[in-house]
């Protein structure tokens, strides 16, 4: 939610680049609080944030295939006066195929927690397929991901189905687990 300055030029034959400036990533948002603190807490005060991505999305009519794919990278720096962060550094990739009523993806996501001394790297990956029918949804997920800086360990997964009832209703149910270490 900080000010920020941004350009994506037109997509073609699929392409698409992007990138934004952040002159300071210092906004309270909904997964970032920048006042957050207390004993043992610290922030990386991030500056001079540098985003920029690339993604291809196609439909490919005569094998009824859809196909999206990305690959994101992040830099700031790190104004904080407490030892141990650095530079940000982040990298994220993802790959999505739709054919018929079936989706399928996978996502990756990496990063250096503004931590200098190289042990604190964060690292993410997900992987779901959903088929969709003509009254039935059904699908499956999981993640898993691994916080070097907090020495946390998580994995989740996701069972679930739901059947429409009508234009405006769908009941569906499912069945969720996440652990962490």
């Amino acid at each position: 939610p900080s000010a920020k300055v941004s350009y994506m030029p037109p997509r073609w034959v699929g392409f698409r680049l992007g990138g934004s400036f952040t002159p300071r990533a210092n906004q309270r948002g909904a997964d970032f609080d920048p006042d957050f603190g207390g004993a043992g807490f610290g922030m990386a005060e991030l500056e001079d944030v540098w985003e920029g991505a690339a993604s291809f999305a196609r439909q490919f009519a005569q094998q009824d295939l859809r196909v999206r794919a990305a690959v994101t990278y992040a830099t700031a720096s790190s104004s904080s006066a407490l030892t141990g962060f650095g530079d940000y550094e982040a990298w994220g990739a993802g790959l999505e195929l739709e054919k018929g009523g079936w989706t399928g993806g996978v996502r990756w996501l990496s990063s250096n927690n503004a931590w200098d001394s190289g042990n604190g790297d964060y690292e993410a990956w997900e992987a779901g397929i959903v088929h969709q029918g003509e009254k039935w949804r059904f699908g499956i997920e999981g993640g898993w991901s691994e916080d070097r800086l907090t020495w946390t360990e998580a994995v989740s997964w996701l069972v679930g189905a739901s059947r429409k009832i009508n234009e405006n209703i769908d009941l569906g149910v499912a069945w969720t687990s996440a652990e962490a270490d």
